[in-house]
């Protein structure tokens, strides 16, 4: 595969934006953050306004898709098990890469051995491909301490492999296979 172009600055265009699911919609498309920002502050703000601002880069995903690159969502445990890696063709999912770590609450780790993770969509040639950069993430994460783990490693451990053997045996019942 080539060298993945230098995506281009093609510019942006700011999105004033009201309401979730259901009740959203879109109040105007703006040319700077400056215009947006005097229309929200002409509309006037409520306690229960939800009007804010997004930036959007024009063009997003493009040069992606020209060197060949697809979307994929990751899920990645601490120790790098990718147990969750599929092809996105969802409108619903952004157009641009967007992987984080995350974070495992403290009321739920006191009762299991819980790691933060990684998930995020990614742009790849391949679910291999895929998993190999949200592992170079997660290394990263891991080196830099933004990502921890709570509780025993080597539990968690075991506890994985007897999920797995669980998992097999059940495929193997349900399949009639070895």
């Amino acid at each position: 595969m080539k060298e993945l172009e230098k995506a281009e600055d093609h510019g942006s265009v700011w999105l004033v934006e009201d309401g979730y699911y259901s009740d959203y919609h879109v109040l105007g498309v703006f040319s700077s953050q400056e215009n947006a920002t005097k229309i929200i502050e002409e509309i006037g703000e409520t306690k229960e306004s939800e009007t804010r601002i997004r930036e959007l880069k024009l063009d997003q995903g493009i040069f992606e898709l020209n060197d060949g690159l697809h979307r994929f969502y990751v899920d990645m445990s601490y120790e790098g098990i990718a147990w969750r890696v599929h092809r996105v063709y969802s409108v619903h999912a952004p157009l641009w890469g967007q992987i984080s770590v995350f974070k495992a609450t403290e009321a739920f780790s006191q009762f299991h051995n819980v790691a933060d993770e990684v998930r995020g969509m990614v742009w790849a040639k391949d679910a291999e491909h895929a998993v190999k950069i949200a592992n170079e993430f997660r290394v990263q994460e891991i080196a830099e301490g933004r990502m921890s783990f709570k509780g025993d490693l080597e539990k968690r451990h075991k506890s994985n492999i007897e999920w797995a053997c669980l998992l097999q045996q059940m495929a193997q019942e349900a399949y009639g296979t070895d």
